[in-house]
Parts: C-alpha cells; sequence; structure tokens
C-alpha cells in the first residue's frame, strides 16, 4: 500500500511541476489540465498516508487549480477548488493563515461574479481570522485591500480609501511590492473624487517601485497601463499612447499571446477612438479579441472586447454584426456576473440598438433589466445615466417630452460628475438641447448646444497630433450644426454675429491647426532629432509603399509610425509653444475686406442651410432653402454636365437652380467685383462662376476665390505682409513631365517670358530631390504634370515625376515654397476627399502648409488645348501685377472672348479655380 501510495505521490508531483512550467510560461490552460492531473493520485496518497506533508500538497493543488480557473472565469470550478482547500486548512490547522487565505480567495470568487456584497462578506471574514492570529499575518494588508475593492465597487469611495491607506501603512512596513499595490489601489479612489494629480502621485511611486525591480515585468505593464489612464482621462492622448505602447511592449516580450497583451491591444484601442480613428481602434480591438477568444474564451475580459468592437460595428451602421457582438458579450457576462455592471452595460448596448430600429418596447424592457443591475450596483454610473438616455428617448418618441427632458437632465447629472468631457457627455448635452428645441425653449437649447461645443473643443484640443484632431472633430460635428441652427432660429441681439462665430469654429480647424504649427520653428537641433525625422520618413514611405502593393502589414508600419511621432512630439520642445488659432469673428471677417468684395460663408446641414453675406460695412443672413441632399444633388448634375460637354437649352444642368438658392437676391451682388466663397459640404466641388447671373454667368462680372475658412484666410493675409526678397530674383519655376501633358510644353517657355531668374524642369531631370531643392523661393510656381487622387487616404495623393515617382501630398508638407500662387495645371488637384468641419483634404491642404498664399488647382480634367491657351494668359496678368484671382479671372475672360466657340461650355474653363488668398483686399 505504501508502494502504491509513493507512485501516486510522485505521478502527482510530476503533473504538478508541469504544470507550473506552464503556468510559469503563462499557458495558463495547459496548466489547468496538468494540475487536474495531479489531484486524482495526490488525494490517493493523502488517503493513504494522511501525512501533513500530504494534505499541503492537496491544499497547493486546489489553490493553484482555484487561482488559474478563476482567471479563465470558471467560477464554479474556482469556488469547488478555494472551498476543498479551505476544508482541508480548517482540519489541519483552524483559526490559522490558510484558512484566512482561502476565505479571502472565496471572496474574490464572488466579486468575480458580480456579486460585490458577497465579496464583501468573505473578506471581512478573513480580515477578522487574520487579525485573531498573534502576530498578524503579513497577507492582512491584501486582505484590507481587498475589502477596500469590495466597498469601491459599491461606490462607498471613503470606506474604501480608509481600508487602502490602513493596507498601505502595513505593507510599507511588510511588503513593499504590495505597498505600490496599495498606492494604486489609493490612485483609483481619487479618480472618483476627481483628484488627478495626487492619483498621478500615487500611480507614479507605484510605478517607480517596480521599475527599479524588475522593469519588464508584468507588474511594470500594469503601472504604466495605470499612468496612461491619468493621462487619458486628464486629455493627454499622446502621453496616454506612449505608456500604453511601453506597456504592450513589455507584455509582448512575456507572452504575446497573454491576456495582458489583449488588455493593452484593448487600452490603445481606446485612445484611437477617443481620437475618432475608428479604423486604428478596429484593427487593435480585432487583435485583443482574437486572443481573448483564445485565452479566456468566457471570461469578461473577453466579453468587454466583443462590446467595444460591436460597438464600433453599431456607429458604423452595420447593425447584424453590432448585434452579434453584443449578444455573445451579453451570453459571456450573464453566465459569468449576472448582475454585475458589465451585463447591465450589455444590456444598455442591445437597447441602444433596439432604438434605431424603433422597436420601442423592446428598447424599454432591455434598459429597465440594465437599470436593476446598475441601480442596486452602482446607481451613479455611466451604465445608469445610459439607461436614463434611452428612457428619455423612448419617452419622446412616445409623446411625453417633459418625462423625456427629466431623464435627459438625470443622465446628463452624472455623466457631468463621471465623464465631464468626454463624448458620453456631449450626447447628453445634444440630446437635451434638441428636447428643449422641440420644447420651444430656445434659451435652454442654446445653452445645452453651447456647452457641447465647449466639451468636443476640449476633446479636441487634448486629442494630440494634428490627424487625432482632424478625426474628433470629424465624429462630433452636431452641437456646431445644432448651436448654429438654435441661435439664428433665437435670433435675439447678436446671435447672427455668434452663430457665425461658431460656423467658422466648425470649420477647416486642421489647415488653421497646420498654419499655426508651420510658424514653429521645428529644425531638428541635433543627432537625435535628424534620426527621428529621418526615420518618420523612412516609415512613412515603406507605409505608402505597403498600402499601394496591398501588403498585410500595414498596421505594424503604421504603429511604428505612431511610435516615432509620438517621440517627435516629446524631443521638439517648439510642439510645447503650439497653441489653438483663434477663430475669426464677423468683426474680424469684416476687416478682411475691401469695398469691392464680398464674403460668402455657408452653413450646409441636412435639414438647415444658410449663408452669411459679409461686406466690409455690414452683414446679411440669408436662407438656403434647400436640404443637403437636395444640394449634393444639384452639384452632381454640375459635375456630370462639365464632366462630358452635355448642356441643357438653359444652360448646365442644375445651375440655374443653384445659382436661385446661393447667390439670390440679385442685389446681393450690387457694386462687387471680388467674391471670396467659404464653401461647405458638397459646396467645395461646384465653381461658382459658372452659375447664371444677369445675362450671362457670374465669372462674366466677378473674380472668384475659395477659402476653407476665414480664419484660414487671416492666416495667409499675414503671410501676405512678409513679401520675400527672393521674388524679384525668383518669379517663377515651372515643372512639367513630358510634351503630351497640357501645359507641360509651355513651362519652358512661360519661364522666359517671366525673365531672368525664372526657371522650369522638364523629363527626366524632375525628380523629388530637385522639386524640393528649386521650388523653394519663387514667387509663382507651377506643375504640369498628373495628379494622383487617393480618396482612402488623401495624403497620399500627389504629382507624378520622373521614372513614375509620385511626389505624395504627406512629403509637400516638406516643401518650402514661399509662393504668392501655386498652379497646376494638368490634374484634378481640387478633388478629394471632403471631411466633415474640414472640406476638402489633401494636396491643397498640403501645399497651403508648404508655404503656398493661394492655388490654382482643377476640378475636373481639361483638355490640352484650352489648357495651355488659359494657363499662358494666367502668366501673362500674374506678370503684369495682378493679384493672383483677378489674374484668373482676366484670363478665362480673355480666352472666352477670344476663342468663344472653343470655351463655350464651362467644362474648358471653369474646372480652374483659386483656393487662398487671391485677392488684392484692404492690403492691395
Amino acid at each position: 500500500m505504501a508502494e502504491e501510495s509513493g507512485d501516486d505521490l510522485a505521478t502527482a508531483v510530476a503533473h504538478a511541476r508541469q504544470g507550473r512550467a506552464l503556468a510559469d510560461r503563462h499557458d495558463d490552460r495547459g496548466a489547468v489540465g496538468c494540475y487536474r492531473a495531479a489531484l486524482p493520485p495526490a488525494e490517493r496518497a493523502l488517503a493513504a498516508e494522511g501525512t501533513d506533508d500530504h494534505i499541503r500538497f492537496v491544499v497547493y493543488l486546489h489553490d493553484m487549480l482555484g487561482v488559474l480557473t478563476l482567471g479563465q472565469s470558471w467560477h464554479d470550478e474556482a469556488e469547488r477548488h478555494f472551498t476543498a482547500a479551505l476544508r482541508l486548512s480548517r482540519e489541519r490547522d483552524p483559526g490559522g493563515t490558510d484558512e484566512a487565505k482561502f476565505v479571502n480567495n472565496l471572496g474574490a470568487v464572488a466579486r468575480a461574479r458580480g456579486d460585490q456584497r458577497g465579496a464583501l462578506r468573505r473578506y471581512r471574514e478573513a480580515l477578522e481570522i487574520a487579525g485573531r492570529i498573534d502576530p498578524p499575518p503579513d497577507a492582512i494588508g491584501s486582505y484590507l485591500s481587498n475589502t477596500g475593492t469590495a466597498l469601491l465597487a459599491l461606490g462607498r469611495l471613503d470606506d474604501a480609501l480608509a481600508f487602502f491607506r490602513r493596507a498601505l501603512e502595513i505593507d510599507e512596513r511588510v511588503d513593499p511590492a504590495a505597498a505600490a499595490t496599495d498606492r494604486s489601489l489609493i490612485a483609483s479612489v481619487l479618480i472618483e473624487y476627481g483628484d488627478l494629480e495626487e492619483a498621478r502621485g500615487h500611480y507614479a511611486a507605484a510605478l517607480a517601485f517596480h521599475e527599479a525591480h524588475d522593469p519588464g515585468s508584468f507588474e511594470t505593464a500594469r503601472e504604466l497601463v495605470n499612468v496612461g489612464y491619468v493621462h487619458r482621462l486628464t486629455g493627454n492622448l499622446d502621453e496616454a499612447l506612449r505608456q500604453y505602447l511601453r506597456a504592450l511592449d513589455i507584455d509582448q516580450r512575456i507572452a504575446p499571446d497573454g491576456a495582458e497583451t489583449a488588455a493593452d491591444l484593448n487600452n490603445i484601442a481606446r485612445v484611437y477612438r477617443e481620437r475618432g480613428d475608428l479604423d486604428r481602434c478596429r484593427g487593435y480591438l480585432s487583435r485583443a479579441v482574437q486572443i481573448s477568444r483564445r485565452v479566456a474564451p468566457l471570461s469578461q475580459r473577453t466579453a468587454v472586447r466583443l462590446n467595444n468592437l460591436a460597438e464600433l460595428d453599431h456607429q458604423a451602421g452595420r447593425r447584424e454584426e453590432a448585434r452579434r457582438g453584443f449578444t455573445e458579450a451579453l451570453r459571456i457576462d450573464e453566465a459569468v456576473a449576472p448582475l454585475s455592471l458589465e451585463t447591465a452595460r450589455d444590456l444598455n448596448n442591445l437597447a441602444a440598438l433596439a432604438l434605431d430600429e424603433h422597436d420601442l418596447d423592446t428598447a424599454r424592457d432591455l434598459t429597465r433589466r440594465a437599470l436593476e443591475i446598475s441601480l442596486r450596483v452602482a446607481p451613479q454610473s455611466h451604465h445608469t445615466a445610459s439607461g436614463y438616455g434611452t428612457l428619455a428617448v423612448i419617452a419622446n418618441e412616445r409623446g411625453a417630452p417633459g418625462v423625456a427632458i427629466r431623464w435627459a437632465r438625470a443622465a446628463l447629472a452624472i455623466d457631468r460628475r463621471q465623464t465631464p468631457l468626454a463624448a458620453s457627455t456631449v450626447a447628453d448635452l445634444v440630446n437635451l438641447a434638441v428636447l428643449y428645441t422641440e420644447a420651444g425653449d430656445a434659451d435652454r437649447a442654446v445653452r445645452h448646444y453651447a456647452e457641447a461645443v465647449s466639451v468636443v473643443e476640449s476633446m479636441r484640443t487634448r486629442a494630440g497630433l494634428p490627424l487625432a484632431r482632424e478625426e474628433v472633430f470629424a465624429l462630433h460635428q452636431r452641437p456646431y450644426s445644432g448651436l448654429i441652427r438654435a441661435l439664428l432660429t433665437r435670433d435675439g441681439p447678436g446671435d447672427a454675429e455668434r452663430a457665425f462665430a461658431v460656423a467658422e469654429q466648425g470649420r477647416g480647424r486642421a489647415l488653421a491647426d497646420l498654419l499655426q504649427q508651420r510658424r514653429l520653428d521645428l529644425r531638428p537641433r541635433g543627432e537625435t532629432q535628424r534620426e527621428l525625422l529621418a526615420e518618420q520618413r523612412r516609415i512613412e514611405a515603406r507605409l505608402h509603399h505597403a498600402r499601394q502593393h496591398g501588403r498585410d502589414d500595414d498596421h505594424d508600419l503604421a504603429e511604428q509610425l505612431e511610435r516615432v511621432q509620438l517621440r517627435i512630439r516629446r524631443e521638439f520642445p517648439a510642439y510645447a509653444q503650439l497653441r489653438e488659432p483663434s477663430p475669426v469673428d464677423l468683426t474680424g471677417a469684416r476687416a478682411l475686406l475691401d469695398d469691392a468684395t464680398l464674403l460668402l460663408a455657408y452653413h450646409v446641414d441636412a435639414g438647415f442651410c444658410v449663408a452669411w453675406a459679409v461686406r466690409r460695412t455690414g452683414c446679411a443672413v440669408l436662407p438656403v432653402r434647400a436640404t443637403e441632399d437636395r444640394i449634393r444633388g444639384l452639384v452632381e448634375a454640375v459635375l456630370r454636365a462639365c464632366a462630358t460637354g452635355d448642356e441643357a437649352a438653359d444652360g448646365v444642368p442644375g445651375a440655374a437652380e443653384l445659382a436661385e438658392l446661393l447667390i439670390a437676391p440679385a442685389q446681393l451682388l450690387d457694386g462687387v467685383r471680388q467674391l471670396v466663397v467659404v464653401p461647405a459640404g458638397p459646396l467645395a466641388y461646384l465653381p461658382f462662376e459658372l452659375l447664371p447671373y444677369r445675362a450671362g454667368c457670374l465669372g462674366d462680372r466677378i473674380a472668384v476665390s475659395y477659402l476653407p475658412s476665414v480664419t484660414v484666410g487671416a492666416d495667409l493675409r499675414e503671410r501676405r505682409a512678409d513679401r520675400p526678397a527672393s521674388w524679384s530674383r525668383r518669379p517663377f519655376a515651372g515643372f512639367g513631365l513630358d510634351e503630351h501633358l497640357p501645359g507641360t510644353r509651355e513651362v519652358v517657355e512661360i519661364a522666359a517670358e517671366y525673365g531672368p531668374g525664372a526657371r522650369a524642369w522638364t523629363g527626366r531631370e524632375l525628380t523629388k530631390a530637385l522639386v524640393r531643392r528649386e521650388s523653394a523661393g519663387h514667387r509663382v510656381v507651377h506643375f504640369a504634370t498628373h495628379g494622383v487622387v487617393d480618396d482612402r487616404d488623401p495624403l497620399d495623393s500627389g504629382l507624378t515625376l520622373a521614372g513614375g515617382a509620385v511626389l505624395r501630398a504627406a512629403e509637400m508638407f516638406d516643401l518650402r515654397l514661399d509662393a504668392q500662387v501655386v498652379v497646376c495645371s494638368a490634374c484634378e488637384t481640387a478633388t478629394g476627399r471632403i471631411r466633415a468641419g474640414e472640406g476638402l483634404v489633401g494636396m491643397s491642404r498640403a501645399l497651403f502648409y508648404a508655404g503656398a498664399r493661394s492655388l490654382v488647382v482643377s476640378l475636373w480634367p481639361v483638355a490640352d488645348r484650352p489648357t495651355r491657351r488659359l494657363m499662358r494668359r494666367l502668366h501673362d496678368h500674374l506678370r503684369a501685377g495682378h493679384a493672383p484671382a483677378d489674374a484668373l479671372w482676366r484670363a478665362k475672360r480673355q480666352v472666352r472672348q477670344s476663342h468663344p466657340q472653343v470655351y463655350r461650355h464651362p467644362r474648358e474653363w471653369a474646372g480652374f479655380i483659386l483656393l487662398g488668398d487671391g485677392h488684392p483686399g484692404e492690403a492691395g
């Protein structure tokens, strides 16, 4: 018998050792299998021998199995093992340290199930047992902190903080590593109080300890995540992302397919979601879900990631995919912790989906189930606010606006307190503003829209990199359009002026930011800075190549580029000087105009369109009596006619109706010689010159130019005062690819006509290096090359050079043009993707940043001969000293008069437009 028990013990030990090795390699499921295999022979050996060592070994196996299965969210099995370990420990040493330990572990199981009150009972029982032991065990600090975590989950912040501080006092004496954990827990309470600075100090101290003792450990990674979390809460998304990426580096080295790596990927996805970069967010979330499904398919962490991914699908309008994700998350959470806030979150998300489908009964039932949980567990949580928001929508849909307002105010009260500068608060404010608008309470509507705009402005400022700001801005346009409409509807004193300022605040911000950034001194000062910029260019080139060839490593390259850009922002002190450009108000806009100039600034929204007609002496608000869809349809009709040459009996299809909508009444243009258009939405594609006006078209009488925003126009106007001395020595630079392209053959002749100092380069010599070197310092720069338009990534649009090379928009930012006007004659350089709140994105933005004050670009391809003739006349007038917009207007009139048959249809002349500061204005 003894021999058999010895064999059983040896077998059990062998399995246990294998399990320990697998656990050390973070193969938790493999380890569970080994420990399960070890348990039966160990129990047989215990039954046969019954020694203290046998008992301790079986307790050890139950302990390991409890810990590992709890990590897999196999709560029933974990509870069985901890209960067995507790029973054996009580038999062996009643009231001892092991009894306290396993009571505490059973509390962890209850907490994982969402039973916070049950967890609190167990933790307090463990504390009582440990308190009777003399001397108290070192683990008593952990029991104190665990009690605090249960109290924190129940919303008892003061009590939780007191337990965490007691734990810290003990652990600082006996267990410095546990003390670091206590500091992190204290910080978590301070965050709930809103004391982010003190919280940051505790997280930093915990991080310093772990970095000093083991910089490559899981513990260090977790504290990096905590520090990143504080940065995310304070809006420093750059720094949050940097810390999350550092944590990812550690966790990937330890366990590339481990649960902590999945958690890091999820955290990084959160940053990209807050930035509005939903594609990058989806990429990281998908990787996190893949790992979680392998490592712990039925854990709440997996449910969280499934839920996050489903939210992206919901936002993108993929309802069935969203439903599958939310339902799978709910299935996991209800199985694991049916009374947890995670389950409430899943129910709320499914309710929102039902609401989108106008299934009000289902939405109500799901929301009530969610509120039963959240009001019991955490009544002041965002989950409760979400439920209240849904009930507000349901009440309004059912004709109870007063009830809807009460629910919406309750939701806002919670979110203002919990997440005052987050998207959820923006949504609450907009919802209330809409309800107040429908109730006829214009003052409250304005107030809530205005607060929502201020929150979006804060989110945008805190988003970090310029592209991230742009994404955030594009996702949150509704507060701006709502506030404009509310102000103009209220029509009180100063409301029209304020609405103009809001409209200006809501357009062209990315370009305004870039022009502000251009003022900074970002030249590299040392080898580190030079290498960072070189590395950025190398990665950008590789990323562009990967995308062009459909390779699957573009995600890794994009992450590398993000890391380098974060370092650049830290290493270049000039970035700290970057400030938000102040949007120009109505008074500032009027100051930019002379007596003969009219500014038409449009606001185009789904159901509300308006224009401000601004003159030097005053302003009028003109309603545009059409929806955005109607305007888009008319603009598309005009563009189709210009692409094909079609013309109806009364002119270009759609043009007459657009003229009636956009430039009526007739007296609007009396005495106007220059028109500056600030378009919105689909109007960015419309050449106003072809609109019917009096006996002809607008372009017959008035020179037209276009601005993405008045703020950008003011910045470009400031450049005009700095007339470079080089212009007199370098009047013209021309770049032509080959003689078959419109205008290419002319660039050499045009250069000769400009006289000394003018240059032209064509054919094989047209390289990126030459363009970078030779384009600088010229007054007029002319590109006659193929254009490449990439709507997927506008910064990959560009100009074709010798050998098929493309000078991409992303590379144009590095040019040093300092030009009065840049002409792009042989491509659709004014086309590209329109982004909400920004207008056209791509080459035009890059060329403005590079130093162009104005651009002559094309909206559609124009035949060779008409283009060449028009370009020659344009340069004639530029050489004569006319402002760019005036020169383009004169050139168009001249060729239409000299060759009326060739230029009869607007497709031959109206496609070339002037963007930027093209008029002489007051300074002229």
